[in-house]
């Protein structure tokens, strides 16, 4: 049986930080805001927080949950922090998608922007910047919902775009790795850039690509890990909110399907010569002999 998987086109000569101009522009607002909060008096600092960080026991208490939980955790807080985090205790549904904006340190700063050049330039050039953007603002709802779910009575404020920046791994997940024996582009720095043309792994492919699984594996194992020993990373001393990253990631994973144009914008296309077929490049495209692929 032949082989019907594309292959990547040969990789173009770029310079090495050949960004898309979305993801050159999220790197740009998260440390422009965080550069903006560092130098802010403590009291715009402890505004800030109380505005557009995510604290789970705020959600829980305008929405009457887990009281038993909360009337023990607001016994260990000071009044003046419960005054400043609670306020008139309502929702501030917003802050379920502004933490994402937020950072702790700069080393948390970098350390994101630093994974969401690496995996969102892809998935930023698959999609589009109005679908890229889409995609992080789902992630990030999604990891501040799971992260409720798991804490209802934290009062720990959640800062930081990791859950967002995990829901572009998922979603790079499903076509930066190939069915066929190959090493993957994801390991492979000159092709990662290109692996945007791939077509998509449906689910049940995707659980029989090893390398797919094994990053899979390897990524939540690492999560899991920096979440019970958050001095790993050297990001920050305080507790790292993993199930907030799982969410995001499981969306990105999950929600490709209904976010992949499932072919890329016809200007970042390879030349084609006008006497070969596209099918006979490799590159699914008009007449392509490659059979379609289920969206899951």
């Amino acid at each position: 049986m032949s082989d019907t998987t594309p292959t990547l086109p040969p990789p173009r000569r770029e310079p090495v930080f050949n960004l898309p101009g979305v993801v050159v522009a999220c790197i740009a607002v998260l440390v422009a805001l965080y550069a903006l909060y560092s130098f802010a008096s403590d009291a715009t600092q402890d505004w800030a927080i109380a505005t557009f960080a995510f604290v789970p026991a705020r959600l829980a208490i305008a929405l009457g949950l887990a009281q038993d939980q909360l009337r023990d955790a607001v016994q260990e807080l000071p009044q003046d922090t419960f005054t400043m985090l609670i306020g008139s205790g309502s929702a501030r549904w917003w802050t379920l998608l502004t933490y994402a904006l937020m950072h702790g340190s700069w080393a948390h700063v970098g350390f994101n922007c630093l994974w969401l050049a690496v995996f969102g330039a892809p998935v930023a050039r698959r999609f589009g910047a109005p679908r890229f953007l889409l995609l992080l603002a789902l992630a990030a709802i999604a990891g501040a919902l799971v992260q409720f779910l798991a804490a209802m009575a934290s009062f720990v404020p959640v800062v930081g775009a990791s859950a967002a920046i995990a829901g572009a791994m998922g979603a790079a997940t499903r076509f930066v790795f190939r069915p066929s024996g190959e090493a993957s582009p994801l390991f492979r720095a000159e092709q990662l850039d290109a692996a945007f043309r791939l077509p998509a792994l449906s689910l049940s492919e995707m659980v029989r690509t090893r390398a797919a699984l094994l990053f899979i594996v390897f990524w939540f194992v690492t999560n899991l890990l920096f979440g019970l020993f958050p001095n790993l990373t050297g990001v920050s001393d305080g507790p790292i909110a993993w199930p907030a990253h799982i969410g995001g990631f499981l969306t990105g994973l999950f929600a490709f399907p209904l976010l992949d144009p499932r072919r890329p914008p016809t200007e970042l296309e390879p030349e084609v010569s006008a006497d070969v077929p596209m099918s006979e490049q490799g590159i699914p495209g008009d007449g392509s002999a490659a059979e379609p692929r289920p969206p899951f």
